[in-house]
């Protein structure tokens, strides 16, 4: 649910629960010990806003808490003791907030590299299937177009037999470039896997399907020119006004497609 929701609807969250925690905190005095709930809306803010927002509620937190302590009255031997407690928590709080900030941003990492093509960064053929599928399912409830290209790279092998791999990686991250340069930004570049990729069009007839993928096919043959590259590019379009009755089956046609060219 939590990941669902708007960063600002999230700090007011945390701030409402620093809220509470406080009330709660003051209305119990230093009997009940309160200060390791604070750490809720820290981890909040940290985990799913960011860490310069997880360090804001661990500062409010521990100047929450000080305050509190000062409030009570807690008796203390030396007046020292306040001071230290109260630095010792903003250090605890900040602590937990750079490991929880870190731990997501791995998560994300992780989660980025299960839907993306390590080699060009396209998205990966999971990734793809995914959001061709969400499309479907949308083209369904709303009746509006769109449609699915593959493309082959021709004489790809050539070039990894006669200028080496690296040549080859090279070409292909040049052309996620290219695509990603001139296609919509809501648009998909995906690669299947070795010279095949994919585009998925949104909300594109075959008018502008057809603009698109000229354009496209126009600035990576000037792409591959420019750079020497001996290759041209087997595109194969399948526009859908419905929705068909399965993934797998428009795929099937929009590859013989690309087989056909």
């Amino acid at each position: 649910w939590l990941e669902r929701q708007s960063k600002p609807v999230i700090v007011a969250l945390c701030l409402l629960l620093t809220a509470l925690l406080g009330l709660a905190d003051y209305r119990t005095g230093y009997e009940a010990y309160f200060a390791v709930f604070y750490l809720l809306p820290i981890s909040l803010a940290a985990y799913f806003v960011s860490g310069r927002a997880g360090l804001f509620m661990g500062l409010l937190c521990a100047l929450l808490r000080f305050g509190i302590e000062v409030l009570t009255d807690k008796p203390y031997s030396s007046p020292l003791f306040l001071y230290w407690n109260g630095l010792s928590r903003l250090l605890i709080f900040s602590f937990i907030t750079v490991i929880l900030a870190q731990l997501r941003r791995a998560l994300q990492y992780e989660r980025m590299l299960a839907r993306s093509d390590f080699l060009t960064g396209a998205a990966n053929a999971r990734s793809f299937n995914e959001s061709a599928n969400q499309e479907l399912q949308r083209a369904r409830r709303h009746a509006r177009p769109f449609t699915i290209v593959y493309m082959d790279v021709d004489n790809f092998k050539t070039i990894n037999d006669t200028r080496g791999h690296q040549a080859g990686d090279d070409l292909l991250r040049a052309i996620v470039r290219t695509l990603r340069q001139y296609l919509r930004e809501t648009d998909i570049v995906a690669r299947l896997g070795g010279d095949e990729f994919a585009l998925l069009l949104f909300d594109a007839d075959e008018q502008a399907a057809t603009t698109a993928i000229e354009k496209v096919r126009g600035q990576l043959m000037q792409m591959v020119d420019k750079n020497g590259w001996p290759v041209t590019f087997s595109i194969g379009s399948l526009t859908c006004r419905r929705a068909p009755e399965s993934l797998e089956s428009l795929m099937k046609r929009a590859d013989d497609l690309a087989y056909e060219a």
